[in-house]
């Protein structure tokens, strides 16, 4: 089982969705738009953000390369009866024709979805998700700070625990400048909680590219993008690339 695949069912207990991110997403909305806003999350995990956006009138849909967190994500949306929110399962970089007919007001690509594309994987979903965005539309970028001192080769994550769950992350050198994500997921105790019942035990490791905002800022550039504006997180503090951990960049099409 994939490492993916296990942590499908942990998934919102363990990442929950933060407050401030609805707020922050529809403040960069087109203040003329008369119509339910249309998103697209590539790499939407279980769906938490788009089910919550859906109840809020949005129209939205999710790709998500993992079927397991696909299929969680179709029956909570199906639970809550939130019919503006559609999971598709696929590749991020089939996300033209995965996604249908835009265009789209936000395209997201969160929770460092954008690194595990690798540097020519990702230059080519920044151009598709430009020839998405309707006139107005922003692009929302969520990734670590790689230009970070300590992000990189012995990096540990801070240790999640939730129902019942201990996730452990750490960066290893990989092959060919790339990274190596490492992480396992346990029961925090002898008897688990609600949660670690219904998820296996184990873990695992993916390539990631720690792709630095200067390379994305110039690759945005070349794909038709303004240059980004960037925060240190969903509350709108500004970003300093020496000190903050974490990345939220907003971009526009050039003249948008």
């Amino acid at each position: 089982m994939s490492l993916y695949a296990n942590l499908a069912g942990a998934y919102d207990a363990l990442f929950p969705l933060p407050g401030a991110a609805l707020g922050f997403l529809e403040s960069l909305l087109p203040q003329t738009l008369e119509r339910p806003p249309r998103v697209l999350d590539a790499g939407c995990a279980t769906g938490s953000l788009l089910r919550a956006l859906a109840a809020r009138g949005w129209e939205g849909i999710g790709i998500e390369p993992e079927s397991a967190m696909v299929e969680l994500a179709r029956a909570k949306a199906q639970e809550a009866g939130l019919d503006r929110a559609r999971f598709v399962l696929g590749d991020m970089l089939e996300t033209e024709a995965l996604a249908g007919p835009g265009p789209f007001d936000l395209v997201l690509c969160l929770g460092n979805s954008l690194p595990h594309l690798r540097p020519e994987g990702a230059r080519r979903f920044l151009s598709l998700a430009a020839g998405l965005l309707a006139p107005g539309g922003a692009l929302v970028l969520q990734l670590m700070n790689y230009a970070h001192p300590r992000v990189g080769p012995g990096f540990a994550f801070p240790e999640l625990s939730a129902g019942g769950l201990r996730f452990r992350r750490r960066y290893e050198a990989g092959p060919g400048g790339l990274l190596r994500f490492v992480a396992s997921l346990e029961p925090a105790g002898a008897a688990g909680g609600p949660v670690a019942r219904g998820v296996s035990e184990g873990g695992g490791e993916v390539l990631l590219a720690p792709l630095e905002p200067a390379w994305l800022a110039r690759t945005l550039g070349e794909a038709g993008f303004a240059p980004p504006r960037s925060f240190s997180g969903w509350e709108g503090g500004g970003f300093e690339e020496g000190r903050d951990l974490y990345l939220l960049a907003i971009a526009r099409r050039e003249g948008g």
